[in-house]
């Protein structure tokens, strides 16, 4: 070869002329294309959840309940107040009740989506048994629960009022975002309306007909035990609180007493106050309680007061002579009923509670390390070898081992069908936030790269390993298609509705390994061998969680049609097909 044949060409390419505003559209396309996906996911998640709703609103079968009662034989009708089934035997008598979460714990997601509970009481109110029904989140996460030894069976043993108003519970090591989804799916359950053993019938309007004249209907309020007193024409005549079944842990001589307690102003507008104290059914003595309502001064001696002066305790009663313990139990069941409804409304109960973000020490470790591989990733630090050996480590023995925080698809497309999960999972939401959000607006896949602890370890190994092997570029090109189209199987999987569980075909359950599947432990120790010898070969050709961030990420070419977009295009046909005609 002459050497006038290896000169440069005289005149060099012409260079690719920046079109930034096509880039900026084709690019926004993109997400916008993403975004659609994942709200057609909702939207088909809601129709499907509808569906079964209206073809089974109760999917409790006799023997899922005889675990706990042997001798259940059939249901009865629901409480209209507490949707709670009664459990009756051959005999047509009631053994106990039967409550399931769903739908109030739709909206509660673990790991990926939410579980639907069954509570079994026995006629006393007492939890005899609890179990999972039916659970969108993790096959292997709600397996670890099924398999624990105490979790469960520690709701046992509680009363309803128990469980509502409970504030703490250890969760299942390994399957903690699960564990407590459904455990606050219980709280919510039980904390709308409290199961009434004792006294379960309203009562009757002609037991106040003294104290508002023309009372003709108690209607009753989204409170329990809150009723609307209202004459024939409608007209709201005065409001009346019940004790029960809030106070019926308040006992007397031997059991608790119904108290109505009716409230009334003189004007409109004015601060509703006692008007007399109604004794109503009880579980006491018969006599004693007759003391009670033959003596006026007793039933008169809250006249006059509102709600927030007998919390107070302003009120000095005196008891009835003759039934000082009955008396005395009606009086702590007022303050208490008075006490929880003038309690300030971001402290009321344990709902309130579960409904602030819950920003748990794992999660403040989390934003800890996130912030570190930030800085790390987006500074000249990240040519430090010792530090970024060192982020290395932390990344796969905090947020891998102990945490088990990484993405994966199974996890994406339940928060897409349930929810994101802001109040018991912040720490994988920022991580989140930050694997989406970085490569959009700085070009840069800081999750892959820094945060993934799957990842890490790959780096490791293609730093030390003495085994090399150089696919060729035809490999290379053929498998660099595997991680879309598992990408692609992934959201046929889901917008079908198909027998198959995303998380086998990822390995980042396997950090999870108290809980992880075959499957997924398969995938994990292969593509770890492989990356043995061939440099992030998980990454490169196995994983459609770094395919999709890959895809969103903004680069000089944006603005090309590529191979993913025909993939994402394909995607979106499919959870349009599948929504408006399957």
């Amino acid at each position: 070869m002459k050497t006038a044949d290896l000169q440069p060409e005289s005149t060099p390419p012409t260079p690719r002329a920046p079109r930034p505003w096509r880039r900026f559209i084709v690019h926004a396309g993109r997400l916008l294309l993403v975004a659609a996906i994942l709200i057609l996911v909702r939207l088909e998640q809601n129709r499907f959840l509808a569906r079964e709703s209206a073809l089974a609103d109760w999917s409790v079968t006799l023997e899922d309940v005889q675990h706990a009662l042997p001798n259940a034989a059939s249901f009865g009708q629901p409480n209209e107040r507490t949707l709670a089934c009664p459990i009756l035997d051959a005999d047509g008598e009631v053994l106990g009740h039967a409550v399931q979460t769903a739908p109030d714990s739709n909206g509660i997601i673990g790991f990926s989506g939410p579980s639907n509970m069954l509570l079994v009481f026995d006629s006393g109110g007492v939890l005899q048994d609890a179990r999972v029904l039916s659970s969108g989140d993790t096959r292997d996460h709600v397996e670890r629960v099924n398999t624990d030894a105490k979790f469960l069976r520690s709701f046992r043993g509680k009363t309803w009022n128990d469980l509502a108003n409970s504030t703490h519970v250890d969760g299942v090591s390994g399957a903690t975002l699960t564990s407590m989804a459904m455990y606050n799916g219980i709280v919510r359950r039980l904390g709308g309306s409290q199961l009434n053993v004792f006294f379960p019938d309203d009562p009757p309007s002609r037991w106040v007909a003294r104290v508002y004249p023309g009372a003709n209907a108690l209607t009753p309020t989204e409170f329990d035990g809150e009723y609307i007193v209202r004459d024939k024409s409608g007209a709201q005549l005065g409001v009346v609180l019940r004790t029960s079944p809030l106070a019926d842990g308040v006992m007397g001589y031997q059991g608790p007493t119904e108290t109505l307690i009716c409230l009334g102003n003189d004007n409109p507008g004015e601060e509703l106050k006692v008007r007399r104290v109604v004794i109503g059914r009880s579980f006491d003595n018969e006599e004693y309680v007759s003391y009670l309502r033959d003596d006026p001064s007793f039933l008169e001696a809250f006249n006059g007061l509102i709600l927030e002066e007998i919390a107070e305790g302003e009120a000095r009663i005196d008891g009835v002579s003759g039934a000082t313990f009955t008396s005395n139990a009606v009086v702590k069941a007022i303050v208490q009923v008075a006490s929880v409804r003038t309690k300030p409304e971001g402290d009321e109960s344990a709902l309130g509670q579960l409904a602030s973000i819950n920003w748990g020490i794992h999660d403040i470790g989390i934003l800890v390390v996130l912030l570190v591989t930030l800085v790390v990733g987006h500074t000249h630090l990240r040519g430090w070898h010792g530090l970024r050996l060192s982020v290395q480590l932390l990344v796969i023995v905090y947020l891998g081992l102990i945490n088990g925080s990484l993405i994966s698809q199974a996890m994406l497309f339940g928060w897409a069908r349930s929810g994101v999960p802001w109040l018991s999972a912040m720490g994988l939401v920022a991580i989140t936030a930050v694997a989406f959000a970085v490569p959009t607006v700085s070009k840069k896949n800081l999750y892959c790269t820094h945060i993934c602890p799957h990842g890490a370890v790959q780096q490791l190994m293609s730093t030390y390993s003495k085994w090399r092997y150089r696919l060729g570029a035809k490999w290379r090109q053929i498998l660099s298609f595997l991680p879309g189209l598992l990408l692609l199987w992934c959201v046929l999987t889901v917008v079908a509705q198909l027998p198959f569980s995303t998380v086998d075909v990822e390995p980042f359950d396997a950090w999870l390994f108290r809980v992880a599947g075959w499957p997924t432990i398969a995938v994990a120790v292969s593509g770890l061998i492989v990356s043995l010898f061939v440099p992030m070969a998980y990454c490169q050709y196995g994983c459609p969680t770094g395919a999709l961030l890959r895809y969103l990420r903004r680069h000089a070419r944006s603005d090309e049609f590529t191979w993913g977009d025909l993939l994402g295009l394909t995607a979106l046909c499919l959870a349009v097909g599948f929504y408006l005609w399957g």
